[in-house]
């Protein structure tokens, strides 16, 4: 499991991050692992209500068109 915490990592930030990677301990790695999920399933909600909040101010006909741009 603590290989593919330091394999989701080193995917997501880059190979450059590899060797402070390998100075984590494996409950650290996995811990940052779960915290970068939990912060992109964050940004991702946090988009969709601020789509949602700005799609408030276009008028009715040309909301989906617009939803179909955005998806």
């Amino acid at each position: 499991m603590a290989e593919d915490a330091r394999t989701e990592l080193t995917r997501r930030l880059g190979a450059p991050a590899q060797p402070l990677l390998a100075k984590l301990s494996d409950a650290d790695a996995q811990k940052l692992a779960d915290l970068l999920k939990a912060a992109r399933r964050h940004q991702a909600e946090a988009l969709v209500k601020a789509q949602e909040h700005a799609l408030r101010f276009v008028p009715a006909l040309l909301r989906k068109p617009l939803l179909k741009l955005f998806t």
